[in-house]
């Protein structure tokens, strides 16, 4: 059965914002949530968030973790030939169901890359294969000088289209003002 648990509410103003993970069987969906903003009577005043169609999927990993892990680490050394990545599944999470997209779910062992593009993976747990990959920071020095520099920091992996070229996010670090402007490219967002 699915449901949405509360993670954590905050507030905002006159506004409480709670958020609601997406659940199916104990296991999250990943990345998953709706959020409900109330006033100070309770009352809902709007909901968002990106719940998902996942049917029935298996709830058995046919893989055991350190499986995954060798899965996780084989993926890395061909991305990095020269590096020597870690893996470490996710402690609060290690399984998770990834929304495939056509209304299915799979299970999916979920963890961190540490290499020269450090970011999350998602393994599936019946067949080893890399679902989703996405680089959350890349290793790469300060400027000294007072000229902003900017970072790439993100392109999607995604089971069956490769890496997604209209995705970029970047990070811009301004020296001068000690401060990082984060961009969303693919969704105008800064």
């Amino acid at each position: 059965s699915e449901v949405l648990t509360q993670r954590f509410s905050t507030v905002c103003g006159n506004l409480t914002a709670y958020r609601f993970a997406q659940i199916y069987e104990g296991l999250p969906v990943y990345r998953r949530e709706v959020t409900v903003l109330a006033d100070q009577t309770g009352t809902a005043v709007t909901a968002a968030g990106n719940f998902a169609s996942i049917g029935t999927p298996e709830l058995t990993p046919t893989l055991s973790q350190e499986e995954a892990s060798q899965y996780a680490l084989s993926y890395a050394q061909e991305k990095w030939p020269d590096y020597a990545p870690t893996f470490t599944l996710d402690p609060a999470s290690p399984l998770v169901i990834w929304p495939a997209g056509d209304g299915s779910g799979q299970l999916s062992y979920l963890g961190q890359l540490l290499g020269p593009e450090s970011g999350e993976i998602l393994i599936d747990a019946a067949t080893g294969k890399v679902l989703y990959y996405t680089c959350t920071q890349a290793a790469q020095e300060l400027p000294d000088d007072s000229s902003p520099t900017t970072f790439s920091i993100g392109t999607g992996d995604f089971e069956g289209h490769g890496t997604d070229p209209d995705y970029t996010c970047s990070l811009e670090y301004s020296p001068s003002e000690k401060i990082f402007y984060f961009y969303d490219r693919s969704h105008n967002l800064s």
